[in-house]
């Protein structure tokens, strides 16, 4: 199925809105270009593929690409089958399947991943674990550069989706709990704001639960990170010197980690959290 999005006349490009159901799961996305090369993007939290395309269309683009800009679970028209998020989710190389599908139907083979944000983690997890599948890996102020234990035991077990789930309806306790971890010194200011605003009410706190616990399991598998041949020619990194909510410094800890050189992986911008920006994107080196 496609839909019209609109023209931009300096690429003489449409952008067309197809979806794609596979074993429940309805796949939204946005393809750009007629180019025999691809590019795989999944956009950030409650940001869509129509703004990831959008603002890569600005960038005036190589024309030898097809950009195929897939909407994360619960964003624009992807849909996740209800028994499926929080119990049996997706896993990478579940996601990894359905991707080839999607490139099957484009007719496509080996795209580089490009990923925005939360985005960014689901790229670097499906790059872990099927580099030999997508070419190079391209990270815009990327989660999932470090596991974080609390969403671990947040999704993990029972009880503590049951009192997510009970902050849903009754935030009074998750708003003081968040105000101690603040002054406490446990997250900085910014940090605590950032998640206080995807709280701030009921529908986005649902929001919110269902998104996480639906990609519970894509996670980057760092081990396997480690045993990817020249990893630093294949992955760059970009990030905003002034972002608070992926620091910059997030960015040089995963390079150490992996015996990566920062100066060849990383690129930081002066900017903050928001580089899905043309600005930005025009400085990624994509031949």
């Amino acid at each position: 199925m496609a839909a019209k999005l609109g023209r931009f006349d300096k690429l003489d490009t449409d952008l067309e809105q197809q979806e794609l159901t596979i074993d429940g799961f309805t796949f939204s996305y946005v393809r750009i270009g007629k180019g025999n090369k691809g590019i795989i993007s999944f956009n950030g939290y409650e940001k869509t593929a129509i703004d990831f395309a959008e603002n890569l269309l600005e960038t005036e683009f190589p024309h030898h690409y097809t950009i195929l800009c897939v909407d994360l679970f619960f964003h624009g028209k992807t849909i996740v089958p209800q028994k499926r998020v929080e119990k049996n989710q997706i896993t990478p190389s579940e996601l990894h399947v359905y991707i080839q599908k999607i490139l099957t139907k484009e007719n496509l083979v080996f795209p580089h991943l490009f990923g925005f944000s939360m985005g960014g983690k689901i790229a670097l997890s499906l790059f872990s674990y099927h580099p030999e599948e997508y070419g190079n890996l391209y990270l815009l102020a990327p989660e999932g550069l470090k596991p974080i234990w609390w969403y671990g035991a947040l999704a993990s077990f029972p009880p503590f989706r049951s009192v997510y789930k009970y902050y849903i309806h009754h935030p009074y306790w998750y708003f003081f709990w968040m105000d101690l971890i603040k002054k406490i010194g446990l997250l900085s200011k910014s940090a605590v704001e950032f998640a206080n605003e995807k709280m701030a009410t009921p529908e986005r706190r649902k929001f919110l639960y269902d998104v996480w616990m639906s990609i519970k399991k894509l996670k980057p598998s760092f081990p396997k990170l480690q045993t990817i041949p020249a990893l630093e020619d294949r992955i760059q990194i970009f990030v905003g010197s002034k972002d608070r909510v992926v620091r910059a410094t997030k960015a040089y800890e995963f390079c150490k980690n992996l015996g990566l050189n920062p100066k060849k992986v990383v690129k930081e911008f002066d900017a903050g959290h928001s580089i899905l920006k043309p600005q930005y994107l025009r400085e990624i080196p994509i031949k």
